[in-house]
């Protein structure tokens, strides 16, 4: 691996990190607030961690293998959340959304 696709893996690394960070924050403060939120920092953060998992990127996985793979993930996952009736006001669907539209502009960004 050259030095540019080190450098670009780290961005990318450092970039998803802010990013889940973020999403993670958001969640705990309607955990926090759950007298008005309900369980929907639940749901929020049970998609969060979801996504955590899959945008891992393992040592050896080139970043174009990784987006591709992470796209198809996070789409099988906010699939689960569509179907899912305890997510019945897509929250987590909005969580799992919001961060494909994330790895959608970091894919651009990589290109």
């Amino acid at each position: 691996m050259g030095l540019w696709q080190r450098y670009q893996r780290q961005k990318l690394i450092k970039a998803a990190g802010r990013m889940l960070a973020k999403q993670r924050n958001l969640a705990q403060q309607k955990i926090s607030e759950s007298w008005h939120w309900g369980n929907v920092g639940h749901i929020e953060l049970a998609a969060v961690l979801q996504c955590q998992q899959i945008l891992t990127l393992a040592p050896d996985e080139s970043i174009d293998a990784f987006l591709l793979r992470c796209q198809r993930q996070l789409a099988a996952l906010a699939e689960h959340y569509r179907q899912n009736c305890d997510d019945e006001d897509g929250y987590g669907l909005g969580t799992v959304r919001c961060i494909e539209m994330w790895l959608d502009t970091s894919y651009i960004n990589c290109k």
